[in-house]
């Protein structure tokens, strides 16, 4: 081979080689100067289904450090609220941790945990404000489950905003300070848009034959039950004439409201007055998730509601009351 072609073939490689390094050094240049990728942002419903998870997560942190220094019978009820918040919180899907997240300083138990939100250590609370903070985690829950657009999420955040009012009535039976009344929607005068007329006279059956199975359980009753009884019945006749002017069927051949209604004695002296109001709460909340955020107002109240007079009345404990999908406690007490 002539020398000429041998020292061109040997320079080729040099400058080869010189390239080859100059792109390797580049390349390491480039990648310390390439920004951090930027936390992804999540939706309204996401948004919505975190914050829900961080507040179950916290109520079962609270629950346990108040059930320490509780008096032996409210142990069982915040022992309890902590069981659900957690089934709650496994239900919700659990806390988001963005790993792209930047921690703000605030601790090991803020923005690394749940991505920003406000995750101080709880400390104990006594009965009364233990009360006060699930009446407030209740109307917080709920306005949640009236804003959501996604339906099944707006569902399971009804449920657990019932849940609450429920464990804070328990508390307050014990002489743990009180609880406001429920939130109340009036059910409106024309009936909420996507609500279909066959959805609303289904209402209008299922409020009467509760009210009538309501009054048979007060003639039943005596002393305080009946009049409570009484007080149900009041409550579901009403409605059940509300819906059916809401729909325009009142006093029509499409109102589906009888006189009598067939009621088994027995199941109305013992577990009816729950088993209505369970079935009732099922009802409202299957409409809670086909209604879109400006209409369900009145069918999560009505949930909240029958709900909360379920468990009055002796339905199972549960973290979720009104999806019957989701099974009792193990350990259900009266």
């Amino acid at each position: 081979m002539p020398l000429s072609h041998r020292r061109r073939t040997s320079w080729c490689r040099l400058l080869f080689a010189v390239v080859a390094v100059a792109v390797l050094l580049g390349g390491c240049d480039l990648r310390r100067e390439t920004a951090a990728p930027t936390p992804r942002s999540a939706g309204a419903a996401e948004q919505a289904r975190q914050r829900a998870a961080v507040e179950s997560r916290d109520l079962f942190d609270l629950a346990h450090q108040s059930a320490v220094a509780a008096a032996e019978d409210l142990r069982p009820v915040l022992s309890r609220v902590g069981a659900h918040a957690s089934a709650q919180l496994a239900q919700l899907g659990g806390v988001h941790v963005d790993p792209y997240a930047t921690p703000t300083g605030a601790g090991p138990s803020a923005t690394a945990r749940d991505g920003g939100a406000s995750t101080a250590t709880p400390l104990a609370l006594n009965p009364t404000a233990f009360v006060a903070r699930l009446y407030e985690s209740y109307r917080t829950t709920r306005g949640a489950a009236a804003a959501v657009t996604d339906g099944k999420l707006a569902r399971l955040l009804d449920s657990i905003s019932a849940d609450r009012i429920i464990q804070a009535q328990r508390l307050a039976q014990l002489g743990a300070g009180k609880v406001p009344l429920l939130k109340t929607t009036e059910i409106p005068t024309s009936l909420p848009s996507g609500l279909a007329a066959s959805a609303a006279v289904a209402l209008v059956a299922a409020e009467d034959e509760a009210g009538y199975a309501f009054e048979v359980a007060a003639a039943l009753r005596s002393g305080a039950a009946r009049d409570s009884a009484r007080a149900r019945a009041a409550i579901h006749r009403n409605r059940a004439q509300a819906w059916a002017e809401a729909a325009g069927v009142a006093t029509t051949s499409q109102d589906p409201r009888r006189a009598a209604y067939t009621i088994d004695r027995a199941a109305a002296a013992t577990h009816l007055p729950a088993d209505v109001e369970s079935a009732l709460a099922a009802r409202y909340g299957s409409l809670v998730a086909t209604l879109s955020p400006s209409n369900r107002a009145v069918m999560i109240d009505a949930f909240a509601d029958c709900a909360s007079a379920a468990r009055v009345w002796g339905a199972p404990e549960t973290a979720f009351p009104g999806l019957p999908e989701r099974p009792a406690d193990k350990a259900a007490s009266s």
